[in-house]
């Protein structure tokens, strides 16, 4: 078998001592250098600008370790929702709704104080509970009803799916999305889509 991969083998053995084996097989060398892992097929690597907060909206385990990890490894931090449902839930908080209709409240809101919970989220479209299109029409809602201090950014939403379709994107898009991208993506693909809508 050795042979018929190119190699070589080779046994020493000395009485009393014992016998070594030594297999020598030729072949190319794969991980080079983190950039390799990071891009495919890539000829230059750029590093992020910025490190940013994602919120990773996907209900497949394997598929949340997988990007998580490519973007943990380039220094982002991220939050997993297993759903739509939990994406609202985790974004609710911060965009309360505004009290300016209220007059008589003499409560001091803290919400002008609150920040950008995050730069940017990865939404898968097909989730149960609640999809990614619903998600993005909630979350796009509560922006709408939340007056952002200085006129802050809106979060960007990168539409995410396996089987993605023009009738799809188009909906993504019309419910709030910035733009798409099918499974499997490429991690080249991936940042750069960061970098343009993070910016």
């Amino acid at each position: 078998l050795v042979e018929l991969m190119g190699g070589k083998m080779e046994v020493r053995s000395i009485k009393g001592c014992g016998t070594s084996i030594s297999v020598r097989i030729p072949a190319d060398l794969v991980l080079k250098r983190k950039e390799d892992l990071l891009l495919v097929d890539s000829p230059t690597y750029v590093p992020p600008k910025r490190k940013l907060h994602v919120l990773i909206v996907e209900d497949n385990a394997v598929n949340q370790k997988v990007l998580s990890r490519h973007l943990t490894i380039e220094g982002h931090t991220c939050i997993i929702a297993n759903n739509g449902r939990e994406a609202v839930d985790i974004l609710s908080p911060f965009f309360p709704p505004s009290s300016s209709s209220s007059s008589s409240s003499s409560s001091v809101s803290t919400t002008s104080t609150l920040t950008q919970p995050f730069d940017i989220i990865i939404m898968d479209i097909e989730m149960p509970v609640m999809n990614g299109l619903e998600a993005t029409r909630r979350i796009k809602d509560m922006e709408a009803n939340f007056i952002f201090k200085n006129e802050q950014k809106k979060i960007c939403i990168l539409g995410l799916s396996g089987n993605a379709n023009q009738p799809q994107i188009e909906a993504g898009l019309k419910a709030g999305m910035v733009d798409f991208m099918t499974k499997p993506y490429k991690k080249e693909n991936l940042f750069q889509k960061l970098q343009l809508y993070s910016s």
